[in-house]
């Protein structure tokens, strides 16, 4: 098992650095500016700098500037030259090495963009198209000290593709002021924080990288590489930017360090690498068959709880006569496994009409289904066609379906699915088409009613046999059964909480979605959405959350917290303590922060599998209290496996954000109760890398700040409307 860096030492055990003082004259945002791409060194943390450096001493604060271009036109009054030794403070020693990779760069002629976590991204010109754009490819570089190996290393990963412009922003008038980066010189800047000094060292000529916001502006289409084995892929790619730029005789010179182990990457150690039990991983379905695979197994086995009670099925489609013909379609595929819709064409418009009619029947006749949806579900459905719903235009939809819901042919003790027909596909940029199906969502539940949404040109696709297994899936969990279940859940008497977040576009602030485990199956029975900052309601929810559990199972004997952020803030552990403390109750509490690790991060790789991927189940300990977690399909060496990335896992007690009294059994059982948490996702057949304890309420904080209320209607919060 290796990971994508490499062992390097230093050449120069001494450098001699600039350090500049005397910001304080510059404007708020000047000093901001300069301080984000700057390292402060202050009298009192710093103090081996002023030891070793006399010109300072009059100095309380100095900088070194490591991200130069980004502080064009910014000047510190005072500028000071020190011999630095680099073994002294390892977070100066990283910026003196950053530095040092940024001009190198620089110097032949790439783009450099320091990432949100301070990391050098570096853009490689790949080419050229018409004299109209440049396409460039991103790599990812960063020193770290004593991470993966004794001493120094270089982090090596591939990023995404760009694609930008040729035309300078000034000549295309159309342009938005804000919603994208440009390249200005050697830099990557968001066009909103384009300053005067940036044109004047420019002369105004800087460049867009093209986004689907302004690609239809610029005429440009946006960059995407479609790669089938994407997880090998990417440590070929490192290894060949390793080769031809990193591990060369210039960057040695120019960076000044030494590769003792040539162009190798690191190698895990054997301790480091571990993976949960066998039983663990096991499911089981509907005639208690046990697998692994529900991509494989839930089609011909069924769910393992079906929905207690049968519900009644409706459909909701536009009036017209394409979405009809779909409607019949779809109500043949899953009633009777059979794609056919004889009869139910309009009259033909003309001959060339006449003809596809023809040809599309026969298309029809030819598909292949497997079985009606009532086989997935172990569950006959109901259909009353006088309940179907249909809608003049979008604009008209939500008056239209309201006044239809309102009838009398509605009765609150039936329970409803609408199978909602939707012409507008998931990559439409319409703004309103989309908040359509948002308000459409909110509006059923308000009536009590759960819905399906089917894209209708997928219906007319010949793979849509492969789409139905995860239509029932998504329909067992939104009928309150379990398309699948564990085995064996590593939960013992623990209280699980989920509490994940979304970020969108347009939306001034993130929402939070939550979601606590009650049973012992993995079942969740509330959710509930609120801002990010209102730690009222989120505290509310947990404290009555807590009492269902004390009630069904007795007080838990640990409070599991899987969290979006890293750390628990000071205040908010206290909250959540002082609310144990008012249930009468004390028990050990965790947080797992879970995110889904991206091609740009440090990840390990399996060298013995043809596709470098890990035997699903592993884990690897990166560092401290982090981890990363493979969840995939490959379960014997060289079996197939999705190409997944890991999951990284930081683990920490949760009243003091502290991972040195963790013990190992305590964070093997955290790690496997999140593997299993991974396998219980019912919106797909297909395996997922994050657990639902995060990835159900994304969905849920996704979908409220849509809402015309912005709040979950009190029907969304007992069921899984959102698969």
């Amino acid at each position: 098992m290796i990971v994508n860096s490499t062992k390097i030492e230093l050449a120069e055990k001494v450098k001699v650095i600039d350090l500049f003082a005397g910001i304080g004259g510059f404007s708020v945002g000047l000093q901001k500016a300069y301080k984000k791409n700057s390292i402060r060194m202050s009298v009192g943390r710093d103090d081996f700098l002023w030891n070793q450096c006399s010109s300072i001493a009059k100095e309380d604060e100095v900088f070194f500037n490591n991200w130069e271009e980004e502080t064009t036109g910014i000047t510190p009054e005072r500028t000071y030259q020190a011999e630095f030794e680099m073994s002294k403070n390892f977070r100066l020693a990283k910026a003196v090495l950053t530095q040092s990779i940024v001009r190198y760069f620089r110097k032949r002629g790439c783009p450099v963009r320091r990432d949100f976590i301070g990391r050098a991204e570096v853009w490689i010109r790949t080419q050229q198209v018409d004299g109209v754009s440049t396409s460039y490819q991103r790599y990812i570089i960063q020193p770290r000290y004593n991470d993966q190996c004794d001493g120094w290393q270089l982090d090596i990963a591939e990023g995404r593709n760009s694609v930008v412009s040729m035309t300078p922003v000034k000549d295309i008038a159309e342009l938005p002021q804000d919603g994208y980066d440009v390249i200005c010189n050697h830099c990557v800047i968001p066009i909103k924080r384009i300053e005067q000094r940036h044109w004047t060292a420019t002369n105004g000529l800087f460049y867009p990288i093209v986004n689907p916001g302004i690609s239809g502006t610029v005429g440009i289409k946006c960059s995407h590489k479609r790669e089938t084995d994407k997880f090998a892929s990417k440590l070929a790619a490192a290894q060949t930017f390793l080769d031809s730029w990193i591990c060369t005789d210039d960057f040695k010179r120019e960076v000044g360090v030494i590769f003792p182990n040539g162009n190798q990457f690191i190698s895990l150690p054997a301790d480091k690498v571990m993976i949960v039990d066998e039983e663990a991983k096991e499911l089981v379905y509907g005639d208690r068959t046990n697998g692994k695979s529900p991509r494989l197994e839930f089609r011909n086995h069924g769910p393992y709880k079906r929905p207690e009670t049968p519900f009644t099925y409706f459909f909701i489609t536009k009036d017209d006569d394409t979405s009809k013909f779909y409607r019949m379609r779809l109500f043949n595929i899953l009633q009777y496994a059979k794609d056919y819709c004889y009869g139910n064409w309009s009259k033909p418009v003309d001959e060339k009409d006449k003809e596809f009619r023809k040809k599309e029947d026969a298309r029809i006749n030819a598909k292949t289904i497997d079985k009606p949806i009532a086989e997935y579900l172990l569950q006959r459905p109901i259909w009353e066609g006088g309940l179907s719903c249909t809608y003049t235009s979008d604009q008209t939809a939500i008056t239209e379906i309201r006044k239809h819901l309102q009838s009398s042919r509605f009765h609150k003790d039936q329970r409803y699915i609408a199978i909602i027909i939707s012409d507008i596909p998931r990559d439409n940029l319409n703004k309103e088409k989309h908040e359509l199906y948002y308000l459409l969502k909110e509006l059923l539940m308000q009536y009590g009613i759960t819905s399906q949404v089917i894209y209708r040109n997928n219906i007319g696709n010949p793979s849509f046999n492969w789409f139905i297994p995860n239509i029932a899936a998504a329909l067992v969990g939104k009928m309150g059964g379990m398309a699948w279940g564990v085995k064996s859940l590593v939960q013992g008497n623990d209280m699980i909480v989920g509490i994940g977040a979304s970020w969108q576009r347009g939306i001034k602030k993130p929402y939070l979605g939550s979601a606590f485990c009650f049973d012992k199956e993995g079942g969740f029975r509330n959710f509930n959405s609120c801002r990010a900052d209102d730690t009222e309601t989120l505290q509310s929810d947990l404290k009555k959350s807590i009492w269902n559990f004390c009630e069904d199972y007795g007080k838990p004997d640990r409070l599991i917290i899987h969290y979006y952020k890293k750390k628990l803030k000071r205040e908010e552990s206290e909250q959540i303590e002082n609310m144990l403390r008012q249930c009468d109750f004390d028990c050990p509490i965790y947080v797992v922060n879970v995110v889904t690790a991206s091609n740009e991060d440090l990840i390990a790789f399996d060298t013995t599998q043809y596709d470098k991927m890990p035997m699903s189940g592993t884990y690897i300990h990166l560092r401290n209290n982090e981890y990363l977690l493979y969840n995939n399909e490959r379960y014997a060496t060289n079996g197939k496996a999705d190409k997944l990335y890991p999951i990284k896992l930081t683990i920490s007690n949760g009243s003091n954000n502290d991972a040195n009294n963790l013990d190992g059994k305590v964070v093997r059982e955290i790690i496997t109760q999140v593997y299993q948490f991974c396998r219980l996702y019912w919106k797909s057949v297909k395996m997922q890398n994050v657990p639902i304890t995060i990835a159900y309420p994304e969905l849920v904080a996704k979908y409220v700040p849509h809402f015309s209320q912005e709040e979950l209607p009190e029907f969304g919060r007992k069921n899984l409307w959102m698969l």
